[in-house]
């Protein structure tokens, strides 16, 4: 059985959305935001209950140094699970994973997961391609935090 779910945005919403996310002199950079960005915020503010959990596929630009994405990245995450070294790409850009768990929001030294490898082919069960990749624990820091640097 599937089920699917649609969900239509008013227009209205972005710029209640974009609001914790764009300081108000960078109105210029609302058209280059990542829409990622801006549905997690509002599913999580709308959707998510106290102490839960919410992860999204994200593209991997919100947790580089994207000008954009700062904001969004201030706020914390609890964990990364990185993809960029995985071949063939698993959701077509490079892309990752970004939880929120409970109150835990890091903006520094955030665990992350990073995975390489790569994949007979594209379309994948989970048991199948976790028999080609490999997995690295380490940490990730955002832009314009005190020990702001590359991924470790």
């Amino acid at each position: 059985m599937t089920t699917e779910t649609t969900i239509h945005l008013h227009p209205a919403f972005f710029g209640e959305a974009a609001r914790p996310l764009l300081e108000s002199g960078e109105r210029q950079l609302f058209t280059q935001m990542e829409l990622a960005t801006l549905f997690m915020v509002h599913c999580e503010a709308v959707y998510l209950k106290s102490g839960g959990t919410i992860g999204f596929v994200m593209p991997r630009s919100t947790i580089t140094g994207a000008r954009q994405h700062r904001r969004f990245q201030g706020q914390g995450v609890s964990r990364i699970l990185d993809f960029l070294e995985v071949k063939p790409r698993p959701f077509n850009i490079e892309s990752c994973v970004l939880i929120r768990s409970g109150r835990e929001r890091l903006k520094d030294a955030v665990p992350t997961t990073r995975y390489a490898g790569r994949l007979p082919r594209k379309e994948i069960r989970l048991a199948e391609a976790e028999r080609h990749l490999a997995q690295t624990e380490g940490v990730s820091r955002f832009v314009g935090t005190a020990t702001a640097q590359r991924s470790e």
